[in-house]
């Protein structure tokens, strides 16, 4: 699903004159106080990014489809004793979170990293 555009999404393609009176500025750039007032007033600032703790970034891996489907199969088999495949199954669910953990904790390390760089 696409999200929604913003007048911004394609901004290059804009004409500066046009662009410019919507970001409320011009071609020399921002006064001092306009700056000023900005910076007071939070602009630029960001929305707030959360930080997620190991144990939300933990279960948010049980949202996947494909993880809710070998839970259920898992349960299932352990359900009709049948003991091996129920093992079989958690194990493969076992790698699924564990690579889709770290993909996760890396990227969202790699978030932080940048947002504290660009000072968001």
């Amino acid at each position: 699903m696409k999200e929604p555009q913003t007048p911004f999404d394609s901004f290059w393609s804009i004409p500066p004159a046009d662009l410019l009176p919507q970001l409320k500025t011009s071609i020399d750039g921002l006064t001092q106080t306009e700056a000023q007032s900005r910076l007071a007033g939070g602009a630029g600032m960001g929305k707030q990014h959360p930080h997620w703790t190991m144990f939300i970034l933990l279960l948010s891996q049980f949202k996947s489809p494909i993880i809710l489907i070998l839970i259920f199969a898992a349960l299932l088999s352990l359900f009709l004793k049948d003991t091996l495949d129920a093992a079989i199954i958690l194990v493969i669910l076992l790698v699924l979170v564990g690579i889709m953990g770290f993909y996760v904790v890396v990227t969202e390390t790699a978030k932080s990293i940048f947002y504290r760089k660009v000072g968001l």
